[in-house]
C-alpha cells in the first residue's frame, strides 16, 4: 500500500509510505489529496483515470502534434540548418525533418491504427467540477492527513 498525492486533474506529485504524508490543505477547493493505492509499483508517471490507476504504458493518448512539434526543435535552430544547407548543398535540415515525420505517425495516422488504442485506457483527466479523487478505485481512499 502507498499514499500518493494526486491532483485534481488525477496527476501524481508524490508517492510515500503510509505514516509518511505530510500535511496538505484538505477544504473543499483543494487541487490536492492524499490517496491509497494498492499497487506497491506506482510511480509518479502514472495518471489517476476514471477510478484506475493507469501506468504510461497501459493508457492511449494522442498528442502525435505536441510531439512532432517538440523533436523538430527551436526554429532558430532549423533556420540555422537551412542557413548551412544553401551555404554548402547540405540536406541537413530536410534529412531532420523527415526523420521525425518517419518516427513519429501523424496525428490521423495515429487514430485510424487500432492498435493503438487496444487494451489501452483513454487519457481524460478530471477537472475542478469532477475531481480525480472523486472517482477513487474500489480499494483506495482519501486520507485526511492533519498537523
Amino acid at each position: 500500500m502507498k499514499s500518493v498525492l494526486v491532483d485534481f486533474r488525477g496527476l501524481i506529485s508524490d508517492i510515500v509510505d503510509p505514516g509518511n504524508e505530510f500535511p496538505v490543505y484538505n477544504g473543499s477547493d483543494s487541487p490536492i489529496r492524499w490517496v491509497t493505492c494498492d499497487n506497491d509499483n506506482i510511480e509518479n508517471t502514472w495518471l489517476l483515470i476514471d477510478g484506475q490507476w493507469v501506468a504510461p504504458e497501459d493508457r492511449y493518448e494522442n498528442g502525435q502534434n505536441l510531439k512532432r512539434q517538440i523533436a523538430y526543435g527551436d526554429i532558430g535552430e532549423q533556420l540555422d540548418m537551412m542557413y548551412k544547407d544553401i551555404l554548402d548543398g547540405g540536406t541537413r535540415w530536410k534529412d531532420h525533418i523527415s526523420n521525425v515525420k518517419a518516427t513519429i505517425e501523424s496525428e490521423s495516422d495515429f487514430e485510424a491504427n487500432p492498435s493503438n488504442k487496444e487494451g489501452k485506457v483513454e487519457v481524460r483527466l478530471s477537472s475542478t467540477d469532477n475531481p480525480a479523487w472523486d472517482n477513487l478505485p474500489a480499494n483506495s481512499k482519501i486520507l485526511e492527513i492533519t498537523e
